[in-house]
């Protein structure tokens, strides 16, 4: 399944210790928790992955985080989140 493969994913980039890899990992990971309606798991991926990202001042891939974040936020309704998601995705 695409969970299982992520997991590798993640395992390798942790492994050769390349970040971005890592970080994109993660970030489909929360992807694949989101498309299966487990939105705390998937906003728990993501944060991983932010914290990763800021550090390598990848700012492309935190946009499209941002945007993912924003996502799940609106899905809860917790407009407020997901308008700053949203506004740091810019």
């Amino acid at each position: 399944s695409a969970e299982y493969y992520q997991l590798i994913a993640i395992k390798y980039g942790k492994d050769i210790k390349d970040r971005n890899i890592y970080a994109k990992a993660l970030g489909d990971l929360g992807l694949v928790y989101y498309n299966k309606g487990n939105y705390l798991a998937a906003i728990d991926q993501y944060m991983k992955a932010k914290e990763i990202l800021e550090v390598t001042k990848s700012y492309r891939d935190l946009t499209s985080l941002y945007t993912k974040l924003g996502m799940i936020y609106y899905d809860f309704n917790d407009f407020d989140k997901a308008i700053t998601a949203y506004r740091n995705a810019q």
